[in-house]
């Protein structure tokens, strides 16, 4: 479906295999009891710079061209459907990514697979080349590269991703989702779920980032690294082309923390620990923006997190947010830095239904700032911390107005 951006024009299309293959899908999850979550198209889509629109359903994933008037998937406008591996029947946890940009670059779409142990899956984008040959275990003629993302362990029976596969230049890169151990009497098809809600614990803390990268000279997907001792429970992870640096949402010593990994080498750079739960992503991403803050979603609400240096912040935090900063000897440290009203009302919230014993008001900063630190069991936590502090980084509503 496409909307203008007015709300004037609506442009609507099924998909190819819909009308054969959603029901019966449909049916299969309710019998197995995957149903929330598991639609015949259950992730978001990619648009590449020319019109296609990329998204998969359980076997295939689709190119859909928008042709300036209508939506096709007529093979003649460009769009096509090609099959990949799915040994599970599940299908791909990942909505579809982009590879190659310039003018003389190979052109792919990247997707995790639904096999049992995920592979890297690289598509080609526009024309398959005529030299092309098709893999003997690739199900279509359009597949380019197949890296088995099993973690550096190639005994490894089972891993899958519900994230995006991260791209920068020709690299892809896939985390780790499988949870270590998993609850007795908790079904096989809610082990994921251990890692969004309980990464944290060390029992369902997964680790591991696995790299391939495209080799345009040889026309094959190659092993770059591993790295096995950091973990990304559910964040989709960023990548800063200026720092050749990685960034994802981790977990340590069940603190949620900002890791970041060398792009090239998968070497871990540094480590922060921001805290306890608030700052569980739930399956956000992290950005990087042109200031060098990092911003994220967290349950709670955003986050960003910047530098402190001894001598000030090196940029200033904008109205009405709280600041936690780390104290530190010399130099910058890191500072993570969220909405105070999205705590504040989370806060209310949380007060309503008996988690604190205090009623916060979401227009007081300086009312938040004690709220969070005080009122939650988790803000107590932090509160006995030593090094953790709190300070308002922001003039109240009064002060402000």
């Amino acid at each position: 479906m496409c909307l203008s951006r007015d709300f004037s024009e609506l442009a609507t299309l099924q998909l190819e295999g819909a009308a054969d293959e959603a029901d019966a899908h449909w049916q299969r999850m309710l019998d197995s009891g995957r149903a929330a979550g598991h639609g015949w198209v259950r992730k978001s889509l990619c648009v590449g710079d020319d019109n296609g629109i990329y998204l998969t359903s359980p076997d295939h994933l689709h190119k859909v061209m928008w042709t300036g008037e209508r939506l096709s998937t007529d093979e003649a406008d460009g769009a096509w459907r090609a099959r990949y591996r799915n040994g599970t029947g599940w299908g791909s946890g990942s909505t579809p990514s982009l590879m190659g940009f310039g003018p003389d670059e190979d052109r792919f779409v990247v997707i995790g697979d639904g096999d049992e142990v995920v592979n890297i899956t690289l598509f080609w984008r526009d024309a398959i080349p005529e030299d092309w040959d098709q893999f003997p275990d690739a199900p279509s003629h359009r597949i380019a590269g197949l890296g088995r993302a099993d973690m550096g362990d190639p005994d490894l029976e089972a891993i899958q991703t519900e994230q995006s596969i991260t791209v920068s230049g020709y690299g892809a890169m896939t985390v780790n989702n499988q949870p270590p151990t998993l609850v007795e009497g908790l079904p096989e098809s809610a082990a994921r779920a251990l890692c969004f809600y309980l990464g944290h614990d060390p029992a369902f803390r997964p680790l591991g980032l696995h790299k391939y990268e495209w080799n345009p000279a040889t026309r094959t997907l190659e092993e770059a690294w591993v790295c096995t001792t950091v973990s990304s429970p559910n964040s989709v992870p960023f990548v800063s082309q200026g720092s050749d640096l990685v960034y994802t949402c981790g977990t340590r010593e069940r603190q949620w923390t900002i890791e970041a990994v060398d792009w090239t080498t998968g070497e871990p750079a540094f480590h922060y620990v921001l805290g306890g739960s608030m700052f569980n992503t739930l399956g956000a991403g992290v950005t990087v923006m042109d200031d060098g803050r990092l911003l994220f979603g967290t349950v709670f609400g955003k986050a960003r997190v910047l530098r402190l240096c001894t001598t000030g912040v090196a940029s200033a935090p904008p109205a009405r947010d709280v600041v936690l900063r780390r104290r530190s000897g010399q130099g910058c440290a890191w500072v993570a830095v969220a909405s105070v009203r999205s705590w504040a009302q989370s806060l209310s919230r949380s007060a309503k239904s008996g988690w604190a014993s205090s009623r916060v008001a979401a227009d007081s900063e300086s009312a938040a700032a004690r709220a969070l630190m005080s009122s939650m069991a988790w803000g107590s936590r932090f509160a006995r911390s030593e090094r953790v502090s709190v300070m308002s980084a922001a003039r109240s509503s009064a002060s402000a107005q």
